[in-house]
């Protein structure tokens, strides 16, 4: 009864995806990652490592879109929008309407 009442209600993309999360909650496969950090500290998150860049920390950053990094990743390729060198010196994205 459940089931056809499940099916009915479902159209098959919803089935198909309700049967990839039941699969994927079974196996206990996670792709989170643990960071530690100092909870009363404020601090960036580095988009290499994943660890925590503390205030008065040395960083540097994506051009373009804001990603924090420590300084040993400085002349490599963003992480994030794999478009700009980090820490590079650019105006970033600037966005104008023509005849303003």
């Amino acid at each position: 009864m459940f089931t056809f009442t499940l099916t009915k209600s479902c159209t098959n993309g919803d089935l198909q995806a309700k049967k990839i999360k039941t699969q994927a909650e079974r196996s206990g496969a996670s792709n989170k990652i643990d960071v530690e950090f100092d909870p009363f500290a404020e601090f960036d998150l580095c988009a290499a490592s994943y660890t925590p860049i503390y205030g008065g920390s040395p960083s540097v950053s994506c051009p373009y879109d804001g990603a924090k990094y420590h300084s040993q990743y400085k002349g490599q390729l963003c992480r994030i929008c794999e478009v700009c060198e980090i820490g590079a010196a650019a105006s970033g994205l600037r966005l104008w309407v023509q005849g303003l």
